[in-house]
């Protein structure tokens, strides 16, 4: 009788100790969650200033034709891979728009009817705020993935993530310097 209460206590404890783990793994992937979000968030309002920049290169510039398709390309790939959740195809995509955007910055100086410098002065401030929002984020992303990586990795806890099919998250790296500044300062110089 007493070896019956203490088997049933211990799969009390038991059952309540994997219950913990499970919820804890369950915060560490709704942290990652959120961390995308807020990274959704400011793509998007970069996304404005992309279509403004993109829009000030078009028009009666000869010469933007080719890096606008590039940037276009660019910006849509990294939508399809921002939808899929695809992080190799978004550090991929983020790469080659960030390249983009660098060889659009000097054909938007050299715009022949710019309406004033100020609206240049006003794009970089807005785009460069903009990255670094990002780069905030990527990097709240990135502590996120880790956290979420370490307790799969970690006994107790990957005991837990292998019966409930948690998968190690890959981290967001978006080129060779990721959390620098687009330098913009010799685009916009006259």
């Amino acid at each position: 009788m007493i070896g019956v209460s203490v088997f049933a206590a211990m799969t009390v404890l038991l059952a309540s100790y994997a219950g913990a783990l499970y919820r804890a793994l369950l915060r560490a992937r709704l942290r990652l969650a959120r961390a995308w979000s807020s990274l959704e968030f400011a793509w998007d309002r970069r996304e404005g200033e992309i279509a403004r920049l993109l829009e000030l290169c078009e028009q009666d510039n000869p010469g933007a034709s080719e890096a606008s398709e590039r940037a276009q390309r660019a910006r849509t790939a990294l939508h399809a891979a921002r939808s899929q959740q695809d992080i190799a195809a978004v550090n991929a995509a983020e790469s080659a728009l960030r390249a983009a955007l660098v060889e659009l910055y000097p054909i938007a100086a050299r715009h022949p009817r710019l309406p004033a410098d100020t609206l240049l002065r006003a794009l970089r401030f807005r785009m460069r705020a903009h990255e670094r929002a990002i780069a905030a984020y990527r990097e709240g992303y990135n502590d996120a993935a880790k956290a979420l990586n370490a307790r799969i990795e970690l006994l107790p806890d990957s005991l837990i993530a292998g019966l409930c099919h948690f998968a190690p998250t890959p981290l967001l790296e978006f080129s060779a310097t990721p959390t620098a500044d687009i330098d913009l300062g010799l685009a916009f110089s006259k």
